[in-house]
């Protein structure tokens, strides 16, 4: 991520741009890669991986990463800041998911 912040310049603002059809990135204040363009390339793309498109979406994004801090011992208040969640209590779900099977009897061959 730092390498490419470096690269494209950004100090503050989105991190990544809107490129058109054409393969012209479009840069400016406010301009911004909407969450309907992020919600096509993931379709695109588990599709084009031979996944059932229908089963992906922005929200598969945002669950990997909550549960990937979450097994990875980040702390509650850092991953709600980043995710945008408010109530600790949303963030369970996810937490519980990934914590599911730590200390379970099963863990060595699961």
């Amino acid at each position: 991520m730092r390498e490419w912040l470096d690269a494209a310049g950004i100090v503050v603002g989105p991190v990544f741009w809107p490129v058109s059809r054409s393969g012209n990135v479009r840069q400016g204040e406010g301009v911004r890669l909407t969450t309907q363009a992020v919600a096509d390339v993931i379709k695109r793309y588990t599709a084009a991986a031979g996944f059932d498109a229908a089963t992906f979406g922005v929200h598969s994004l945002r669950a990997g990463y909550i549960t990937t801090a979450a097994e990875r011992g980040a702390d509650l208040a850092r991953i709600m800041d980043q995710s945008g969640h408010r109530d600790p209590r949303t963030l369970g779900g996810y937490i519980r998911r990934a914590n599911a099977f730590k200390g379970h009897s099963s863990s060595g061959f699961l």
